[in-house]
């Protein structure tokens, strides 16, 4: 009996051990899959959804939003009453590219192509198709999606450089108490080291020989970073990212205009949604901290709201979630007291009727800000797809 019952604790142990390992086994699996979020700063769209149809919510907003992409609508004007008009463009590069393929592909069908050839048509086929103009951006929230424009160029406002210096006063402070700490403890290492080399004894650092004889070091090429020439080549690739924000400007309010007005016409050639409740469009991103969201409405404010001169009324929303660092009434507060600071006559705060609505989100540690012009003209309530629907469908059943 002892034997069976040993046997009967053998065979559960290795059991609950395979169980264990098929789980790790999952788990490990599970984590390895992660996902490199693109750098902030790009323009984007924030969808909100069902929890767990995220997936769902996912494809259709990136359908859409290549949709219309693709077909121009890039462009962006503002008249003289304030409103955004919108300037026909022609086709992007990917769709260029994709008129190309087809022709050729035309092309080779009547002409006969080798297998290479035709081996490479189809490569570029694939290549052209799996662009992407739009990478998901991982919030970490239940019922909300990021899709942030990744398109070289498609920056509204250059990207904000912010200084914490005078937020992170304790932590500075810990870390130069700790490289004192550590000097000291050097400096009493190199004296120790000095007197063994007096003694009679080797250092106990032995330098590299190069092929020709020559000594190297590895604080010699630690100091090579800091040449003259790697500063300049940094400088240059900063000019160059510079140069290429607004080369190619997309602004998702205009987009997101557009969409909204496809919806109430019943346009058929545009792809539907059935997950997706609201579209959110955002100019810009950035960290979810008072001093970058002040940074980067001052710049969307110069940009978008200043240089018109009929807005004289404006409204700030704010939503937030998953997030503890930022106040609502902070932020308002910053962005509602510089308008007012500049020109306290001229600007006054209509909650009712605005003509500017500042739109601020944020999702644990992304803010996405936007300047929406005339928001009750042609944009639903809180950007609800659901409430453009609804009035589609009262509008046919009258046509009816």
């Amino acid at each position: 009996p002892t034997e069976t019952l040993s046997s009967k604790k053998h065979i559960i142990m290795s059991g609950n051990n395979n169980n264990n390992n098929r789980k790790r086994k999952y788990q490990d699996n599970f984590r390895s899959r992660k996902h490199r979020n693109p750098r902030r700063g790009g323009p984007g769209v924030l969808l909100t959804c069902e929890t767990y149809r995220e997936a769902k919510c996912r494809r259709e907003g990136i359908g859409i939003l290549q949709h219309y992409f693709q077909h121009g609508l890039v462009d962006v004007d503002v008249d003289t009453n304030g409103d955004t008009v919108i300037l026909p463009q022609e086709t992007n590069a990917a769709v260029s590219t994709e008129d190309t393929a087809t022709t050729t592909a035309s092309s080779s069908s009547e002409t006969k192509l080798s297998l290479e050839d035709e081996l490479k048509l189809l490569r570029s086929k694939k290549s052209s198709s799996s662009s992407k103009f739009f990478t998901p951006y991982e919030t970490g929230s239940k019922g909300s999606v990021f899709l942030m424009c990744t398109v070289e160029g498609s920056q509204l406002i250059p990207p904000i450089k912010v200084d914490d210096s005078d937020d992170n006063d304790d932590n500075d402070n810990d870390k130069k108490s700790k490289k004192s700490s550590k000097k000291d403890h050097d400096d009493e290492k190199q004296e120790g080291d000095k007197n063994e080399e007096s003694e009679g004894g080797t250092s106990p650092k032995k330098q590299r020989t190069g092929d020709d004889g020559s000594s190297t070091n590895k604080d010699a090429t630690k100091d090579d970073k800091g040449t003259p020439e790697a500063a300049t080549s940094d400088a240059a690739a900063a000019d160059d990212q510079e140069k290429k924000v607004g080369s190619k400007p997309w602004d998702p309010v205009v987009a997101v205009r557009k969409v909204f007005a496809d919806v109430e016409q019943n346009v058929t050639s545009a792809p539907s949604s059935r997950f997706v409740t609201r579209m959110i469009p955002m100019q810009a991103t950035c960290f979810a901290s008072a001093a970058e969201i002040t940074a980067t409405s001052e710049a969307l404010l110069q940009k978008f709201f200043f240089p018109c001169s009929s807005y004289t009324s404006f409204a700030v929303s704010f939503q937030k979630r998953i997030c503890n660092n930022v106040k609502k009434a902070e932020i308002i507060d910053i962005i509602a007291g510089r308008i007012l600071d500049s020109e306290p006559k001229k600007y006054k705060v209509s909650l009712d009727n605005p003509d500017v609505t500042i739109v601020v989100e944020i999702v644990r540690t992304l803010c996405g800000i936007s300047v929406v012009p005339r928001p009750n003209k042609g944009m639903p309530s809180k950007f609800s797809l659901v409430t453009a629907r609804e009035k589609a469908s009262a509008a046919a059943a009258q046509e009816e």
